[in-house]
């Protein structure tokens, strides 16, 4: 889960205090990238769709987070509701009828479902998108950056081990994501000739920076 503490489950991440331990599968500071994400590679944009899965605590927080960062990059933040297809459709095409403006999609079990549809309405009204998840970049979206789940799971390895050796869930403290998920595989993303891409933290300038002139070129050729 997105918030632990939040939720009730353990009395703080350093410190669980319980019989719980475990790895955050995601952080509220990664979604406050996501519109510096969109700035870079299309500077004009002035307008953020959101979309976000309001039935779970975390889609809430995670909208918090970009409707705090975005202001800074001097853009407005709509939020669209994950419901039926439909609502969908008609909520990404009426933002699209205003100009320089692009798609968040955090992660959420409603985004995953309904990626196919999110991703067609993306190339379809022409909105460079970021996505949290790697799946979206392989089945066409623009750009993923998130954390890179398989390492979680091998470090999960590593508790278990401990805690069969004696040690308690409550004196292991809960982790948040350290490396962001390795998500360079070339795809077909919202333009032709675009490529889905991801990055580390500590890295994502070096691979974004490498794609920012193709992608800006991409997007310049569709809005002319």
């Amino acid at each position: 889960m997105t918030d632990p503490v939040g939720g009730g489950y353990v009395e703080s991440l350093a410190r669980p205090g319980r019989n719980a331990t475990g790895f955050m599968v995601s952080e509220y500071s990664l979604h406050a990238k996501y519109p510096e994400l969109l700035r870079e590679i299309a500077p004009g944009i002035t307008q953020v769709a959101v979309l976000r899965d309001a039935s779970q605590g975390a889609g809430t927080g995670d909208f918090a987070v970009i409707q705090a960062m975005a202001p800074l990059l001097r853009m407005q933040v709509n939020a669209i509701d994950l419901r039926e297809a439909s609502e969908i459709e008609s909520a990404v095409a009426a933002f699209a009828r205003s100009s320089n403006g692009g798609l968040i999609m955090p992660g959420s079990a409603a985004g995953r479902y309904y990626r196919d549809l999110i991703i067609a309405l993306a190339a379809r009204h022409k909105l460079p998108a970021v996505y949290s998840e790697r799946h979206f970049a392989a089945a066409g979206g623009l750009i993923t950056y998130g954390p890179n789940y398989i390492d979680q799971y091998r470090l999960a390895a590593g508790y278990v081990d401990r805690i069969l050796k004696g040690e308690k869930a409550a004196d292991l403290p809960v982790q948040a994501p350290t490396k962001s998920g390795d998500q360079s595989q070339d795809c077909e993303g919202a333009w032709p000739g675009t490529a889905g891409l991801g990055a580390r933290p500590c890295r994502r300038g070096h691979r974004v920076s490498s794609l920012l002139h193709l992608l800006r070129s991409a997007i310049g050729t569709q809005q002319a």
